[in-house]
């Protein structure tokens, strides 16, 4: 968006001084829809979020009504006291509404959520699996009880 921003700052920057600063401001905001859109539908300040904070106010914004949500690997923008923010938030749309989700993740964390039919892609069949069971979850444990016997081979 920003870069977005200076190029038409840049396009308009001959019409200072010969019209108005709020027609300019106008003409910019309507040549960048992507900008109008973002602040239309989730606010002004969405540039002053960090990313994952982002994301989350977008998914909070656009969940709004019954459906089925796909989200695929929503925690490439979490850090991991995110992703429980937006697991608590998940299952208050779920407890409160008529939705379902489908989330294909990595994470130990978001598979965790309480009640979920968890499937793993295994010789090109989907196989259902406990949160114990995954590979995500196994890999991720070894490794915290234990990071020195992972890291000592990449030195």
């Amino acid at each position: 968006m920003e870069k977005e921003n200076s190029k038409i700052a840049h396009a308009l920057s001959e019409l200072k001084g010969q019209v108005d600063s709020l027609v300019i401001e106008k003409i910019s905001e309507n040549m960048n829809y992507s900008l109008h859109e973002m602040r239309k539908n989730y606010g002004e300040n969405m540039q002053a979020f960090s990313y994952g904070e982002a994301y989350l106010e977008i998914l909070q914004t656009r969940i709004l009504n019954k459906g089925i949500y796909l989200l695929d690997e929503p925690e490439a923008a979490l850090s991991p006291l995110k992703q429980l923010s937006l697991i608590a938030f998940l299952l208050e749309v779920l407890k409160n509404k008529n939705a379902q989700f489908i989330i294909a993740t990595h994470s130990p964390i978001l598979m965790g959520i309480p009640g979920a039919a968890l499937y793993e892609i295994q010789d090109d069949s989907l196989q259902p699996v406990t949160f114990k069971e995954t590979d995500h979850y196994c890999i991720t444990k070894a490794f915290l009880e234990n990071p020195e016997s992972y890291l000592r081979h990449l030195h």
